[in-house]
């Protein structure tokens, strides 16, 4: 168990450093607690009244959150989930009604919320990945929690995952994105040893290239070496390791000013990408592929293996002929070093309201969801994550596959590519378009970077 905890907090002690490098100041959480802080909820929260107050919960409809291992019957469809969260809350205070709106996964951004807020509908509280809600604080639209939630709940964050002055998020959990291998079709066609090796885990992009030639060369119906996708941009950082892994970036550091992707560097990263799906390695039509036909092919076994994260190992023991994973990182130039990590977040925001009693039970339900012993470790164990809290180590296990991610994260670190950019998610479908019009071979590689770089440093100039 304590070898298990030390990989737990070495890698959370990486995503902090990720959240640490996008917009967090050098001071800790701990620092910022004064000695009269106790366990209660700050002033605020604590002028919460009894009378009847209606809340509205916006909700991202995650796939991993349903069919809950112990909860199958009460996790059926998209967002059932949550309602479990709502019962338990407002069974501890029925004054509270919490009227529950799942969002549809399929467009992969934040229309469906972009448009009841232009009709006057606003949530009081949003869950959903740090990429999409980090646009609500661009906006101005979340409140600071510092004064609403305990003070045991944010000296119990890791230092950096959360800002201890603007508090306008709490993450329920985090992790990182990599390759998974689907390791029994290689060992179907004897290609065990094209794979990195278990001390490693790590490849160059020719040898990844000759993995990918194995599985097409074998000649199977209906498998195909790999997938990728630009339909929309749901599921996008899934894949940005392959830039990583050229040395290319979006951003100079956290300099969210301008794009810096159309280098040398990346105009190699779409080159290999594009090559990849010209070259009939991957599932045909990517330019009309979404997330959700990778997650469909990868547990069909229709494909080798995909960018993604750990809720794929999930994918494959759910399959209706169970295989066994194998995780790698991206695959690197000879001249470039491992790539670092990429990572999502999920996390929990509160809308500001002009009724206080709206924020004060709003950022209640928060604190309580992001403290609940029961079920901080289920999202986790769902999503293939970790939690961003210091005193849940020991209640989560990793699976051998996410501690050698775990190891390999240490050492060749996580990437600040700009998801805490206020207007990250207006440059997101901005890419997917021209990765659509890459693989469809409307544009050239060199076409479709130059683009992108001119449109997304006009959305951040204005």
């Amino acid at each position: 168990m304590k070898k298990t905890v030390l990989v737990l907090m070495s890698i959370v002690m990486a995503l902090a450093m990720f959240a640490g490098c996008q917009t967090q100041p050098a001071a800790t959480v701990a620092d910022s607690a004064t000695a009269s802080d106790s366990t209660e909820a700050a002033a605020s929260a604590d002028a919460a009244s009894d009378e009847p107050v209606n809340l509205k919960f916006y909700a991202y409809g995650y796939q991993q959150l349903m069919n809950l291992p112990g909860y199958e019957d009460q996790t059926q469809n998209l967002g059932d989930f949550y309602n479990l969260l709502i019962d338990e809350f407002t069974a501890q205070y029925p004054n509270v009604n919490i009227e529950l709106v799942t969002l549809n996964p399929a467009g992969g951004g934040t229309e469906q919320l972009d448009v009841d807020i232009a009709s006057g509908t606003t949530p009081n509280i949003y869950y959903d990945s740090l990429l999409r809600v980090t646009k609500y604080n661009g906006l101005g639209y979340l409140l600071n929690l510092k004064d609403y939630v305990s003070q045991e709940t944010l000296d119990d964050y890791v230092s950096g995952s959360i800002d201890p002055e603007n508090v306008w998020n709490l993450p329920t959990d985090a992790g990182p994105m990599f390759i998974a291998v689907n390791k029994t079709l290689f060992e179907k066609i004897g290609a065990l040893d094209l794979l990195p090796s278990e001390d490693s885990r790590e490849w160059t992009t020719d040898q990844y290239m000759a993995a990918l030639q194995a599985v097409k060369d074998a000649g199977l119906t209906d498998q195909y070496p790999t997938i990728f996708w630009a339909a929309n941009q749901s599921g996008d950082a899934a894949n940005f390791g392959f830039l990583f892994g050229f040395g290319a970036k979006f951003f100079d550091g956290s300099d969210y000013s301008k794009i810096v992707l159309n280098s040398e560097e990346g105009l190699n990263a779409f080159n290999f990408i594009n090559n990849v799906v010209q070259s009939g390695l991957s599932v045909p039509g990517a330019a009309a592929l979404n997330d959700d036909d990778m997650w469909a092919t990868w547990q069909n076994q229709q494909i080798a293996m995909t960018g993604g994260y750990s809720y794929l190992q999930v994918l494959a023991q759910e399959s209706a002929d169970p295989f066994d994973v194998y995780f790698v990182n991206f695959p690197h130039a000879e001249d470039q070093p491992n790539p670092p990590f990429a990572t999502d977040t999920h996390t929990l925001a509160v809308f500001k309201s002009e009724n206080e009693q709206e924020n004060i039970w709003a950022a209640k339900f928060v604190d309580y969801v992001v403290s609940s012993e029961k079920w901080i470790p289920i999202i986790c164990q769902a999503h293939g994550t970790l939690s961003m809290r210091t005193s849940f180590q020991d209640k989560l296990t990793l699976s051998p596959e996410l501690a050698a991610i775990a190891k390999r994260m240490t050492e060749d670190g996580v990437i600040s590519y700009g998801p805490t950019c206020p207007k990250w998610s207006e440059l997101r479908p901005l890419y997917a378009a021209e990765l659509q019009a890459m693989f469809s071979g409307a544009k050239t590689p060199e076409q479709a970077l130059a683009d992108f770089e001119t449109e997304a440093n006009a959305v951040l100039a204005d």
